[in-house]
């Protein structure tokens, strides 16, 4: 599994299949979800910083 969000300002989550590349526009069927939410951004960058621990420590 892998994650594809970006953050905007804290406060604006967008999320889901797509890969921003040309096929994903073109010929791909993929899906983005777009939250206004600042508690669901502070969920997702905790998560982030949770993956990226757990990343880093498997780099040792």
């Amino acid at each position: 599994m892998h994650h594809k969000v970006i953050i905007i300002d804290e406060r604006i989550v967008v999320t889901g299949s797509y890969n921003f590349s040309i096929n994903a526009r073109t010929r791909n069927d993929e899906n983005t979800l777009i939250i206004h939410s600042p508690p669901i951004s502070t969920l997702f960058r905790d998560e982030f910083a949770r993956v990226w621990v757990i990343a880093q420590e498997s780099q040792k």
